[in-house]
């Protein structure tokens, strides 16, 4: 396990904190997605970076493999070991990036709904219901949702580090501000330079 920093004690989030915050996602990746321009939605900052619609879809599949997929499982079958997947081979296969943006963001939203339905049902005596990842180890339906959290506001994030992104060509000297650095950093460690 990763450590956290010494006096880490954010506050903490109930079970109606965690559905709250899952709800809000997709309409999160909505008015991120709908506010760009097409040629900008399908946009790879990097030979290895998913477009923004890919993004979108990955949540789509994340929430059915790795979240929604897994806490169902473990109500059934407690102690199960989780199939791992490769995102990069799905999104490939999924082909989200020649698909309507709106399509994608409804594909979406539908899956989370019932990802959000089925967090309704949990129980407090559901969230320590255990399984194994191959990866990590142990991991309980309250880590689960926990990481669903954590994982949706990672790509979040990374839709509006794409626009960031496509920005940077038209700030001029607006590329000394700690936000375009933070983004230069990004672009970076996708192999791209500075100087691109």
């Amino acid at each position: 396990m990763a450590d956290l920093p010494p006096g880490f004690a954010p506050p903490a989030c109930s079970l109606a904190d965690l559905e709250r915050m899952l709800t809000a996602t997709p309409a999160a990746a909505w008015g991120e997605i709908q506010g760009m321009p097409e040629a900008l939605r399908r946009w790879r900052p990097a030979s290895t970076e998913w477009c923004a619609l890919e993004v979108v879809g990955h949540l789509t599949e994340a929430d059915l493999r790795a979240f929604l997929g897994r806490i169902v499982l473990l109500r059934e079958e407690p102690g199960a070991a989780f199939e791992p997947w490769d995102p990069d081979r799905v999104a490939a296969v999924r082909r989200d990036d020649a698909k309507d943006a709106r399509q994608v963001v409804d594909e979406f939203a539908r899956v989370r709904a019932l990802g959000v339905g089925v967090v309704r049902e949990l129980s407090a005596a559901d969230l320590a219901l255990s399984g194994n990842h191959p990866d990590v180890g142990a991991l309980t339906v309250g880590n689960l949702l926990a990481e669903w959290v954590a994982h949706d506001r990672a790509h979040l994030a990374q839709l509006g580090l794409i626009t960031r992104a496509a920005m940077l060509a038209g700030m001029g000297n607006a590329v000394r501000f700690g936000h375009a650095e933070e983004t230069l950093a990004w672009l970076e460690e996708r192999g791209q330079n500075r100087s691109s």
